[in-house]
């Protein structure tokens, strides 16, 4: 903790007490000897305690596989896309081997936001991860599971659904999580969704 406690000071410092200083952790990392959400807890409320302002709450890194962290489809012919001979069958082989383990779940990080945020006192946790439903973010909120939805993939398809969500759609997103966005980042591409319908 004290590398990120120096570095929470440190900001807090150069922006003023009345900026928000946030903070996204990975709670769950998913790797052999990898942070567990019980220890992460107590980070959490290390955190908490060093002023940060809110705590956004992810797992998994990218050491393993970025699919952790955004679960969905493993776009597979584009992330083997390029190579030759035995490293494209051996890249299909190895992100063939994750996929049942990366599979989309709405709300994938909810049990851990909810255990997180009863660490944190009246810290807000920020909540991202598959979300797919307007009313399901809505009832997560007012639930107090979570005080804050965060988006990424479904805003890359969508920059507008935010906007629509207030002026009340129910719809699902049009996101599909079939993860082209990030392989193509990942690859040298621009981001935006390459998986239009």
């Amino acid at each position: 903790m004290r590398f990120v406690k120096e570095v929470i000071k440190k900001v807090r410092a150069a922006v003023g007490p009345d900026y928000p200083v946030l903070i996204k952790i990975s709670v769950e990392e998913g790797v052999e000897n990898g942070l567990k959400l019980d220890e992460s807890c107590i980070i959490a409320k290390g955190l908490a305690d060093a002023g940060v302002d809110a705590i956004e709450v992810s797992g998994g890194i990218v050491a393993d596989t970025a699919f952790v962290m955004s679960r969905g489809e493993v776009p597979i012919d584009q992330m083997a896309g390029g190579l030759e001979g035995d490293a494209k069958t051996q890249t299909e082989q190895a992100l063939y081997s994750i996929v049942d383990s990366v599979k989309m779940e709405e709300a994938y990080w909810l049990p851990h936001a909810e255990k997180i945020k009863g660490m944190v006192g009246a810290v807000p946790v920020m909540l991202v991860g598959g979300m797919k439903y307007p009313q399901t973010m809505e009832t997560i909120v007012q639930e107090k599971k979570a005080d804050f939805i965060s988006m990424a993939r479904a805003l890359v398809r969508e920059p507008a659904l935010p906007k629509e969500m207030v002026e009340g759609r129910k719809s699902p997103v049009k996101c599909g999580y079939c993860n082209r966005c990030l392989a193509a980042v990942v690859g040298g591409q621009p981001l935006k969704c390459y998986n239009r319908l």
